[in-house]
């Protein structure tokens, strides 16, 4: 099933729901303009709420500034009906949580995987920005052996509580996500890759740094990229893809009725 919404600034054809939550549905889409002149395309994330503050506002910007090779960029934002859209890349791949789900990632995987995740942590917080939902399920890997994070900023609206058992103690108890809380998700996230395994001292040291109950204490960490990991990762996800990992959902047909 299909359909097509009409934003203010662009048309969209919506291809396939990619996730659905209590703030938001995810669709793969095609974006093009009035005149039919370009299209691209996108992962459309549409808002429920059909209020946007001064505050919202301010975030779209700095998210719309954010350009980094370890996310889902965002590229535009629109309206329709008064609900905000969200227009990011998209990004053929699977999910952390699919992948280690399969297959058993080699020690040098998860370090240069947990690499990559704290570069987009830090590009996003470079632009005044965390993403506040760090979880298996938001971090994606595509074709290429690269991690690129979702669900960022305004990806987690209305709550920002997190995802159980990522969420920073600091958190539980009422203070705003920040960089320092999804450093300390990241640390859980690291936790769980090794398996009790024991990893290098490098990744270990820098699990416990980002584990620290104190947020002060939690830094950005140096970990050295390993050139050959990106290459046995993408061979990885793309044998996820090419066997049908990447699931998707039919648009239904009561959503769709909400934009015509």
């Amino acid at each position: 099933m299909s359909g097509e919404i009409i934003g203010q600034a662009y048309s969209y054809q919506l291809l396939e729901e990619l996730g659905s939550g209590l703030s938001s549905c995810v669709f793969k889409a095609l974006r093009y303009d009035k005149g039919k002149y370009f299209e691209d395309l996108v992962a459309l994330k549409i808002l429920n709420s059909q209020t946007l503050d001064r505050l919202m506002k301010q975030e779209m910007v700095s998210l719309r500034a954010v350009s980094s090779p370890n996310l889902a960029n965002m590229v535009a934002w629109d309206f329709c009906d008064g609900r905000p859209i969200l227009v990011f890349e998209y990004v053929e791949s699977v999910s952390l949580k699919q992948l280690v789900g399969r297959h058993e990632l080699s020690l040098e995987e998860i370090s240069e995987l947990l690499r990559q995740i704290q570069q987009g942590l830090m590009d996003l917080s470079q632009a005044g920005v965390c993403h506040g939902d760090l979880s298996p399920e938001n971090i994606l890997i595509d074709c290429r052996g690269r991690v690129r994070l979702i669900d960022y900023g305004l990806g987690n609206v209305l709550g920002r509580l997190g995802t159980q058992p990522y969420v920073a103690p600091e958190v539980e108890q009422g203070v705003w996500a920040n960089p320092t809380s999804d450093l300390f998700s990241l640390s859980v996230i690291g936790w769980e890759l090794l398996k009790d395994r024991a990893g290098s001292t490098q990744v270990e040291s820098c699990l416990w740094i980002w584990q620290s109950p104190a947020p002060s204490n939690r830094t950005w960490q140096k970990i050295e990229m390993d050139p050959c990991s990106p290459l046995s990762l993408a061979k990885k996800v793309q044998s996820l893809i090419h066997g049908g990992a990447r699931t998707t959902q039919p648009l239904p047909s009561v959503y769709l009725g909400d934009f015509r």
